[in-house]
This record gives structure tokens, sequence and C-alpha cells, in this order.
């Protein structure tokens, strides 16, 4: 199974979840996060959220564009407080489609 946590700057939240559910998946899914218009990096205290509950290494995070998952096929976990994101489930990524939200929190 693939999973895809979608977010508007994929710095945080949808960070945290990829982190998260890759971990308590034990290696049996496969974890992507992205945002429909990605940070230029991943939020500090989302780095030390991961850091403190996971003991992972965060050196390598970064956000990812959603545009590099089109035409994949992925479970699709969408932020509900993101605006501007696309819906699928266990379809490929086609485009997005936009729809009213809360705005989210700048980095």
């Amino acid at each position: 199974m693939r999973v895809l946590f979608l977010c508007t700057e994929n710095a945080a939240r949808s960070q945290i979840a990829e982190a998260l559910l890759r971990d308590m998946s034990k290696g049996t899914m496969e974890v992507v996060s992205a945002g429909s218009r990605p940070a230029t990096h991943v939020h500090p205290l989302a780095r030390e959220a991961i850091r403190k509950m996971l003991g992972h290494d965060v050196s390598d995070l970064h956000p990812k564009p959603l545009e590099r998952f089109v035409g994949q096929e992925l479970l699709h976990a969408d932020d509900p407080l993101a605006d501007g994101l696309g819906a699928f489930l266990g379809e490929e990524v086609v485009e997005r489609e936009h729809r009213r939200g809360v705005p989210d929190l700048p980095c």
C-alpha cells in the first residue's frame, strides 16, 4: 500500500504524519508526503517533534511538490485545513481541485 499525506507547504503536519505512519507500519507501507505549494524547508518545530517522538534522524527531511506524484497510484490522506488541494482515493494523482479551508500557518 502507498499512502500520500498532502498539505499546502509540506513543512509540518504532513511531514509529521509521514514519519509517524512510516514508523507505525514498520515498513509494510510506502509512505510519502507532498505539498501543493511546497515550502523551502521543513519547519524546525516539526523536525524537533519527529526527532523527539520517534528518535529519527531528521537531517534529510525536505518539502516535496505534489507534481512529483502525478500519475502514481496512492491512497490519499488530505489535510482538511489546507486550501487548494486535490482529492483522490486509490486512484492516480491527476490534478488539484480548489476548495475553501483555513489558511496554512507560514513557516
